[in-house]
């Protein structure tokens, strides 16, 4: 199936996926740290405390994410997506009444675990879970709302920065999610108890013959005792760490390289075309060589990334390090969605995905903060990349022991 037939075919459930990836950028990283100047001056921080503070409340939903994400494996999806809707506005309005260092912890807590966390793991298993033969194409499409997110909301941001409080952004995003995102969510999802009664059916179905399928309906106690299970786990937290570091501590970078914020801003656009790209590519990847095989190509990119970032400062570099990062960024995104379901079903979908997306995200949030601590330290550029490069190779090196694995 081609990418206009399968959403000819699904819609809602494909523009649902989409939409949330790209509403999920109010809780991301590169979003969240355009605001970086405006919370250290408001709450007298340093760069280290501030990457600290968001650490420590990123890793802190990360765990409360491990007692909700079952939750995706029991309950309606449009019940789930609402509460969670929810709280996102509640956090978006708590960021913008902040007036202690307390609140803002608060609140980037709550950002992080609704916005960033349940908002991408709902958009992540609904493609995994509903798309059987197309679910590396579902995931392709879906994963293009992070693509239109990247291409203009940090110009946006950047933008809505320079000329309104950002106080009063936060105030609005408030509004935005419950009179725009909430409705839009219902109707998208108008059919989903006839999709959910499909799903359960073909579970049930697949039982009770005994066919080979039903063996790969792994829980996570049970991958959590297969080694390849964790073999894989660097090349997927070697993604997400060097790419949100760089993202989260983007100002230092333009700094120390004596770039503008505007020129920087606007490489965005060719870190969501390259995004598109990586997640087109994706797709076709993940339906004909596996998720294991993508995993390999959207490491190999970060690495000229990283050694151009370290050691040139020409503006044009800017551009050919968001294409970079970009392109494996969008292939990552796909493979994030695939490859639990590849190798260990979809019935155990949301608690798998959860704890990998809280193992990531915590580790993910320890680089960043340490990152801003060696900054601190006067740790150059160039040592940070190097050895990005090398946790790179190392992942690279632990991925191919995992397919040596039966």
């Amino acid at each position: 199936m081609n990418y206009y037939s399968l959403i000819k075919k699904s819609p809602g459930l494909i523009s649902f996926g989409f939409s949330i990836n790209f509403f999920s950028c109010l809780g991301q990283t590169f979003y969240i740290s355009l605001f970086n100047d405006s919370f250290r001056s408001s709450f007298s921080v340093s760069h280290g405390e501030l990457a600290s503070l968001y650490g420590i409340a990123t890793i802190l939903g990360s765990f409360f994410l491990l007692s909700l994400g079952w939750l995706l494996d029991k309950i309606e999806l449009r019940t789930f997506v609402f509460f969670n809707s929810l709280v996102v506005a509640f956090s978006c309005w708590l960021i913008s009444i902040s007036n202690s260092i307390l609140l803002i912890f608060l609140s980037f807590f709550l950002i992080r675990l609704s916005g960033q966390g349940l908002w991408g793991l709902t958009a992540q298993v609904s493609m995994a879970r509903y798309f059987d033969r197309d679910r590396g194409l579902a995931a392709s499409i879906a994963t293009n709302g992070f693509a239109l997110g990247f291409a203009i909301v940090p110009i946006i941001g950047a933008w809505l920065i320079a000329n309104i409080d950002w106080r009063t952004i936060w105030l609005y995003s408030s509004y935005f999610v419950l009179f725009i995102i909430i409705p839009l969510n219902f109707l998208q999802l108008k059919n989903q108890k006839l999709r959910e009664k499909t799903y359960k059916d073909k579970l049930k179905s697949e039982e009770e013959s005994f066919s080979g399928d039903k063996l790969t309906q792994v829980s996570l106690k049970s991958a959590l005792r297969d080694t390849k299970f964790w073999l894989v786990q660097p090349a997927i937290l070697a993604a997400t760490a060097i790419i949100f570091s760089i993202q989260f501590h983007q100002l230092h970078i333009i700094e120390s390289k004596s770039w503008t914020i505007e020129l920087y801003a606007s490489s965005y656009i060719i870190f969501s075309i390259t995004l598109l790209l990586g997640s087109l590519v994706a797709g076709h990847i993940v339906d004909r060589l596996g998720s294991i095989k993508l995993m390999y190509c959207y490491l190999l990119p970060l690495i000229p990334a990283l050694f151009l970032l370290g050691f040139f400062k020409s503006f044009i570099f800017i551009f050919i390090i968001m294409g970079l990062t970009g392109f494996s960024y969008g292939m990552c995104l796909v493979a994030f969605i695939t490859i639990w379901a590849e190798l260990y079903g979809t019935k155990f979908m949301g608690e798998i995905r959860t704890f990998n997306f809280s193992i990531n995200v915590l580790l993910t949030s320890v680089v960043m903060a340490l990152t801003g601590w060696l900054i601190d330290m006067g740790i150059n550029l160039k040592v940070l990349c190097l050895g990005g490069i090398s946790f790179i190779l190392l992942s690279i090196i632990l991925l191919f022991l995992s397919t040596k694995k039966s």
